[in-house]
């Protein structure tokens, strides 16, 4: 930059002064300093444009002059100082014009190079610039310096060789390779200043530099990538080529009109080339670029980050930072305040996408002037969600494993060389009662065994050591309370690149309660050998390979046999089996022996000495060999003679229980149809009284027919009058009989019904009957209360205590006799209350309400069913109850369902 301003220094300095002397050369005649003066033009392009066409062209202009001033007469100075003018004019004029063309070029290739300095410095890449022939580092950007940890002159003082730790030849191969004009991609092992190294992936391609090809180099680092593909065994393809080259200087020759015209589009399409190369890195470019105001306002956005922002590129541009990033975050407001102080930096924001969610960016910001000299802002940003999912996730596997170390069902603990612990988790220290900081460093595994176990362990310790591994070593630890626990531990050895002992990994198994089984094992063997001889099971081992069986004399003598009078083979024992059982027996065994069922019980009869036969109960087991083959059985035989005979009993009780139970339902059901039958005889009383009415006015109408007839007063209208009349009567009598029809059909399934509806109708039955006797019946709902059951059964039970009251009526002869029934719903219930005021229901009658075949009418009156069925209709078949008790003036039935 200071070089370019001090060329357009010189520029100007050239042509003021050419304009200087043109004026003097016009005020004055020619002499020898307007000659120096015009001398001192090519001297000035010279130490602005170097040797270059121009300048020769001006030093030979003025040579020219010089010569003709010298060679001509005095006479003619006039005329060759007009030529003079002229010239001058012309180079003036193409000095000035070059000076504009030059300057747009300059401030263009400014701009430019302001863009590229901006991504090249403020990338979080590293990028470094390389000479392809020597290897030397001829530039960095500060992000290389960060990363490998040198100061910037001693890393571009560097070569690649230096810091690569591949073969030179075979980096000199690689960087042919990137040098033939393909990108290229390459993976490295770099060493940074502290000596470490690092795992890189290197993006290289050739590019212009100060006049030369060099090498453009995209360094990033994989190590932390490389370390969680190996965990989680997934790959995050992350870094893309970023490229960035320079423009190459402008030639310094112009010659002439045509010669300008060419430079001018040479220098144009060296414009358009720059221009595509920072648009190819814009636009494809795996980070989201936007460029913007100072004040926050988008200008430009390449792809990636309008698909980040899920929006057109006509969306992004135009919208404020406000619109773009959640400038209610401190870090977004933190951030802003760093670049404004710096000129950049770096961090991580919330951006705001098109639907209004928020994604997390790493954001790299720097702030450059444009060819205006207007301050812009870079900011490049990259969508940090996956990057956020795998630290939740590799926290959340970290905290898993944690967990299921730490909980798991055994001990794990590493012990060092010396045997002491390094590790140790929470199921063993639980076994032992202490912390982990009272163990870790500080105690060795030998510290906390028991005396007898120590040699064991020492022993066992140097096997490990030696071996690489220890399986099933049993060792007695002392808890911190002093109590012992049982422990088996496997092991294996860790070791270092040169097979050297580093430390183990151990798992310990809490065999304390084997130990304890194995000790009541033994004691059991020994009891149940004890119980063997004075038990009054037999017990039986049968060997297949020889087909010799062992019996107890507990066998022998349960089928009354003596020690000596049955011989110990297989087939001894089947021969005594029942011809009935005998094929159930063999296939049953056959079975087990073939693994095709689980165990082998069976129940059998086997003949006494006596020849009877009594019933056995056989169990046994099966021991197999390493295929699975049996080759020995054992078992037991317990006489349950008596049992079965108990079962047969029970069996044969059993079955008369079924038969009286059934008898019982038969019973009931004869009783139902009882009680149908006297509801039925009922029933046509109160048709008659349904019927006499009306049959009365049709006897009338049928003798007014007659008598009108022989008065002569006998017409068509008196006809359709009487007509009309006398079918109401035979349609009200044809829907009685529906009704009662009906009301005897049987329910098939329960449905919802309503209860006070099933009230009416069945009042509407027998409302004849009572008004025959005077009795006023009263009907009130509280809200409609709605009942899940058989409506018909319902209404016999309704039918049958309006019966009974309307019998306790006609029996005492009750002057104003009335019954309410009243219902309502309570707690969810149904309730249903029948009250009269007939006197009432004697004590010792009141209990007995309810028993079949129970009445206190004569045998013509009544069944003494109707309330049994009643309360077996709303109690069995409905789940409810039906209850009775007397009121001041009479009985309350209560039906509750």
């Amino acid at each position: 930059m200071a070089e370019t301003r001090q060329h357009v220094v010189s520029l100007a300095a050239a042509v003021a002064l050419c304009g200087v002397i043109f004026v003097i050369d016009l005020l004055t005649p020619p002499g020898a300093a307007v000659w120096i003066g015009y001398l001192f033009v090519p001297l000035f392009l010279f130490r602005w444009l170097g040797a270059g066409p121009v300048t020769w062209l001006a030093g030979a202009c003025t040579v020219l002059m010089l010569v003709d001033l010298l060679a001509t007469p005095p006479a003619t100075h006039f005329e060759i100082s007009l030529f003079n003018r002229i010239l001058a004019i012309i180079v003036l004029w193409l000095s000035v014009a070059f000076l504009r063309m030059h300057a747009r070029m300059q401030a263009s290739c400014m701009e430019s190079e302001a863009r590229y300095d901006s991504l090249f410095n403020s990338s979080n890449d590293a990028m470094l610039i390389i000479e392809p022939h020597s290897g030397s580092i001829v530039d960095a950007n500060p992000a290389a310096v960060a990363f490998y940890g040198y100061p910037k002159a001693q890393l571009v003082a560097m070569r690649i060789f230096d810091i690569n730790t591949n073969d030179e030849a075979e980096t000199r191969d690689n960087m042919k390779h990137a040098g033939n004009g393909a990108s290229s991609r390459f993976v490295f092992q770099h060493r940074l200043a502290d000596g470490s190294l690092r795992s890189v992936e290197v993006s290289s391609g050739t590019i212009s530099f100060r006049g030369r090809d060099h090498l453009f180099s995209i360094v990033a680092d994989i190590t932390e990538r490389k370390r969680i593909e190996q965990e989680l065994q997934q790959t995050h393809a992350e870094l893309e080529q970023r490229v960035a080259e320079r423009t190459s200087e402008l030639a310094d020759t112009i010659q002439v009109l045509k010669m300008e015209i060419a430079e001018r589009e040479r220098v144009e399409d060296a414009l358009r080339e720059h221009e595509e190369r920072y648009r190819s890195l814009f636009n494809n470019s795996i980070d989201g670029i936007l460029l913007a105001t100072s004040d926050g306002d988008v200008l430009e956005a390449n792809p990636e980050a309008c698909r980040i922002l899920g929006m057109t590129e006509e969306e992004v541009c135009g919208r404020s930072r406000q619109d773009i990033v959640d400038v209610t975050d401190q870090r977004a407001t933190t951030l802003l305040d760093e670049r404004a102080h710096t000129g950049k930096a770096r961090g991580e924001v919330l951006f705001i996408r098109k639907d209004g969610s928020r994604v997390p960016c790493d954001i790299s910001s720097s702030l450059f002037a444009d060819k205006d000299g207007n301050l812009r802002a870079c900011i490049i940003f990259r969508d940090a969600s996956e990057r956020k999912r795998t630290e939740e996730y590799l926290v959340r596997t970290s905290d898993a494993i944690r967990d299921l170390y730490d909980n798991a069902p055994c001990g794990y603990h590493s012990l060092n060389d010396h045997g002491v612990f390094v590790l140790i988790n929470d199921t063993e220290l639980n076994w032992l009662g202490y912390r982990s900081h009272e163990v870790i460093g500080k105690m060795c595994f030998s510290d906390i065994l028991a005396d007898d176990s120590k040699g064991m362990f020492e022993e066992t310790f140097s096997r490990l050591k030696r071996e690489g591994q220890v399986k099933g070593a049993e060792f007695e630890l002392v808890r911190k309370d002093g109590s012992h626990v049982s422990v088996m531990v496997n092991a294996v050895a860790i070791r270092d690149e040169d097979g050297n002992y580093v430390m183990c990994r151990a798992t310990a198994f809490d065999i304390t309660a084997l130990k304890q089984t194995e000790s009541a094992l033994r004691r059991s063997n020994e009891r149940y050998m004890l119980a063997v001889q004075g038990a009054s099971d037999s017990i039986w081992d049968w060997d297949l390979e020889t087909n010799t069986a062992f019996v107890s004399s507990r066998w022998k003598e349960m089928l009354g046999y003596g020690e000596n009078e049955i011989d110990n083979v297989m087939e001894e024992w089947m021969s005594l089996i029942h011809p009935d059982d005998y094929q159930a027996a063999l296939e049953a065994l056959n079975k087990y022996l073939d693994g095709r069922i689980p165990e082998f019980c069976l129940e059998c009869r086997l003949r006494h000495q006596d020849g009877s036969y009594r019933w056995v109960l056989t169990r046994g087991a099966c021991f197999r060999d390493s295929d699975g083959n049996p080759h020995r059985m054992a078992g037991s035989h317990t006489d349950i003679t008596e049992r079965k005979l108990a079962e047969q009993q029970l069996l044969a009780e059993t079955a008369e229980r079924l038969r009286t139970e059934q008898d019982l339902r038969e019973k009931e059901r004869l009783m139902l149809l009882q009680s149908r039958q006297a509801a039925m005889g009922e029933m046509i009383g109160n048709i008659a009284h349904q019927w006499r009415q009306p049959l009365n006015t049709l006897g009338l109408i049928i003798q007014r027919l007659q008598l009108f007839y022989n008065s002569g007063k006998f017409d068509a209208d008196f006809l359709q009058e009487n007509t009309q009349e006398a079918m109401k009567l035979v349609y009200h009598m044809s829907r009685t009989i529906d009704d009662f029809r009906n009301f005897f059909k049987p329910d098939k399934e329960k449905s919802s019904f309503s209860v006070h509806a099933v009230i009416l109708q069945t009042i509407s039955l027998i409302n004849e009957s009572f008004k025959a006797h005077h009795i006023r019946i009263d009907a009130n709902s509280e809200g409609d209360v709605r009942v899940l059951g058989f409506p018909n059964e319902y209404s016999q039970v309704v039918l049958n205590i309006l019966l009974n009251s309307r019998d306790a009526f006609t029996e005492r002869d009750i002057d104003d006799a009335r019954v309410v029934i009243g219902s309502f719903s309570r707690e969810g219930t149904s309730v249903v209350t029948i009250r009269d005021n007939a006197g009432g229901i004697p004590a010792h009658i009141l209990e007995k309400m309810f028993e079949p075949y129970f009445t206190t009418k004569g045998p013509d009156m009544g069944t003494g069913i109707g309330l049994f069925m009643a309360k077996t209709i709303i109690e069995k078949n409905m789940n409810g109850k039906l209850s009775v008790r007397n009121t001041g003036d009479g009985a309350e039935f209560t039906i509750e369902v």
